[in-house]
């Protein structure tokens, strides 16, 4: 069996509920190609949900990681 339309179908339908696409939704897989979708998707959601004390007690190297998702979010 195939299921890359499948597959394609539902990724094009859950982009398509984050902004600006929920207002004219994505209707082709090339249109990820670019990576302008993925940074809209990545924006859209919380791009920081630990604290700086949760790092802290994680990883002796808070700072490196934190640097690192900030570049990872830019």
């Amino acid at each position: 069996m195939n299921y890359q339309s499948d597959i394609e179908h539902a990724l094009l339908e859950f982009a398509s509920t984050f902004p600006p696409y929920d207002r004219a939704p994505l209707t082709q897989m090339s249109q990820f190609s670019s990576g302008l979708v993925f940074a809209h998707l990545l924006a859209s959601v919380d791009h920081f949900p630990l604290s700086q004390r949760d790092l802290e007690l994680e990883c002796p190297r808070w700072i490196e990681k934190l640097t690192n998702l900030k570049k990872i979010v830019q």
